[in-house]
């Protein structure tokens, strides 16, 4: 199986509380990076010490302690992503937010980790296509 056959198994409802968050909106999208890079709360991304738990926690369960292909799918300003990069892992992020993707790439490139983020919408039915497009 892979992880095509796993999004199209079964297809998701539409969007149905109106009009989809604007995270595309470049006003919008620097007020949420700044929301997660934030350490007052968890409320956009975590702080950084349960960020840290949840890394640990993935490389040593979910990737038996081997660097491995990460798809950090709404990836967001790369936190998740740089710190797996760091251990070794081939990571590709994908977020819908312009200012969360520039950020990630330039923390990546000021740690020289070979990170492929792409700007793109994850949400349903696009999320086919972005399956498709990394396989």
């Amino acid at each position: 199986m892979n992880l095509t056959d796993i999004a199209l198994r079964i297809l998701p409802a539409a969007w149905t509380e109106g009009e989809n968050i604007p995270w595309n909106e470049p006003g919008f999208s620097e007020r949420m990076l700044r929301e997660h890079l934030s350490q007052d709360h968890d409320a956009a991304s975590r702080r950084t010490e349960k960020i840290e738990r949840h890394i640990a926690w993935i490389y040593a369960a979910l990737l038996a302690g081997q660097a491995g292909a990460v798809l950090d799918l709404g990836c967001g300003p790369g936190l998740y992503s740089q710190r797996l990069a760091s251990r070794g892992c081939a990571c590709t992020g994908i977020d819908y937010s312009p200012a969360s993707v520039r950020y990630a790439r330039e923390m990546a490139d000021r740690e020289g980790l070979p990170i492929d983020y792409r700007l793109g919408d994850i949400a349903w039915p696009n999320m086919a296509l972005v399956t498709i497009w990394l396989c």
